[in-house]
């Protein structure tokens, strides 16, 4: 996989909540109070100093539960800095890592002469890239209250759901208890009232781009997953499993990947999954300056329209400057750009 242009990046937009969920074998509760961002980027600069900020995924991009080894894909979050224009908090840059030891080796040609050469990545080496993560301030009132917003530089390996997943996890080690907001509950009907602590839920919602057509005119639809509610007595007899989540997934033949065919499979989803009462979501595949990425949409159910699903809104950023692909500390250059993106109202919807 080739690099990204020195420079330009693309830098996907979304907003997160820093909520609350009971603990597994409880019952689900709504209304937990959430967290404090203060209190997660705390416990978060804990793991960093521990050198315990990392995530794993096998070989087959399974999440690994457990402390990473060199056998793993890891992502580590390196450094987090607090923003400020004139003095004044505006937000929080976040900077991660991704690390492949099954990454194909990536190669070269000399312009003048032709030469070709492979940059060979040895038997304890893997191959690098990373991203930046502006984290704007929570917003206290209106439609989006309580949520905050985000624009993440897109680079190979460090997907939206990866980035969050390795904050929730990561914050969740290293949060003091007297920090998590409690919960009560009951095990069973007339049985005592019980206090506990919540567990971390970052919820992501992407913010939705303007026009769809325009965007599919350059993504393939490659599968839709129709996901059913978890299982919570199912766990194929397996001691430890809390719930279990069901899901089918449908692959996109190669005839229905685009046009009016890919929005005619969209439509007719939504149509199924709300006669079986599940959830359904859309994968996409797209191309840009040699890179191949993946899309992952979740499907309103109440717009039947196609043209009325919208992906995530992605922007280009150009710094003018050269832009490593291998970051071993904050760029202001990049950070000047997404932090101009997560304070420009015009790129927000409200």
């Amino acid at each position: 996989m080739l690099s990204p242009r020195k420079d330009y990046r693309q830098a996907s937009l979304f907003r997160t909540k820093f909520a609350s969920k009971a603990k597994p074998g409880h019952p689900r509760l709504r209304g937990i109070a959430p967290f404090d961002f203060a209190d997660v980027l705390a416990a978060l600069q804990k793991a960093i100093d521990a050198n315990d900020a990392s995530t794993a995924y096998t070989k087959e991009g399974t999440f690994h539960n457990g402390k990473p080894d060199n056998s793993h894909r890891k992502v580590t979050l390196e450094e987090v800095a607090t923003q400020k224009v004139d003095g004044a908090e505006i937000g929080t840059i976040l900077r991660f890592s991704y690390l492949d030891p099954y990454a194909a080796d990536p190669g070269k040609q000399h312009l003048i002469n032709g030469n070709v050469e492979t940059l060979v990545i040895g038997p304890d080496e893997a191959g690098r890239t990373g991203a930046h993560l502006f984290i704007g301030r929570t917003s206290a009132s209106g439609p989006k209250a309580g949520t905050a917003r985000c624009v993440l530089e897109q680079m190979p390996g460090l997907s939206r759901s990866k980035i969050i997943s390795n904050i929730q996890e990561t914050a969740q080690r290293y949060l003091d208890e007297s920090k998590k907001p409690t919960y009560q509950y009951s095990a069973r009907k007339n049985s005592p009232v019980l206090t506990d602590t919540a567990n971390l839920n970052i919820r992501h919602y992407p913010e939705k781009s303007e026009s769809l057509e325009d965007d599919l005119k350059d993504k393939s639809l490659e599968q839709i997953t129709f996901l059913g509610p978890p299982s919570q007595t199912d766990n194929l007899g397996i001691n430890g499993i809390s719930e279990m989540e069901q899901k089918i997934v449908a692959k996109v033949a190669s005839t229905h990947k685009k046009g009016s065919l890919a929005q005619r499979v969209i439509e007719q989803s939504i149509q199924v999954a709300k006669k079986m009462g599940v959830r359904a979501r859309a994968d996409f595949s797209f191309e840009d300056d040699f890179n191949r990425h993946t899309q992952r949409r979740e499907l309103d159910l109440d717009k039947t329209a196609f043209s009325d699903q919208l992906f995530t809104r992605i922007e280009k950023i150009v710094t003018g400057t050269d832009i490593p692909s291998v970051y071993t500390s904050i760029d202001p250059h990049v950070v000047a750009e997404l932090v101009k993106l997560g304070t420009t109202d015009g790129y927000w919807d409200a």
